[in-house]
């Protein structure tokens, strides 16, 4: 079962931290997709980040295990 993290009096639930992290490295995957000439050939950029960032999470909510 999940629980909490608590930083100082703050508790910050699994999901939340999972989510940042998904999103810190959909901007390092895109960062790295502009410098490679890769962001051209997409027709939405947004939508393609929207999309990166729930895959990420997913992947990592289902590979990290919070116990």
């Amino acid at each position: 079962m999940p629980h909490e993290f608590a930083i100082g009096e703050v508790y910050f639930p699994p999901l939340l931290i999972v989510v940042m992290l998904a999103y810190f490295l959909t901007v390092a995957v895109t960062f790295v997709a502009g410098k490679l000439g890769w962001q051209r050939v997409i027709a939405l950029p947004a939508l393609v980040e929207l999309c990166m960032v729930v895959i990420f999470t997913v992947l990592l909510s289902r590979f990290i295990a919070f116990t």
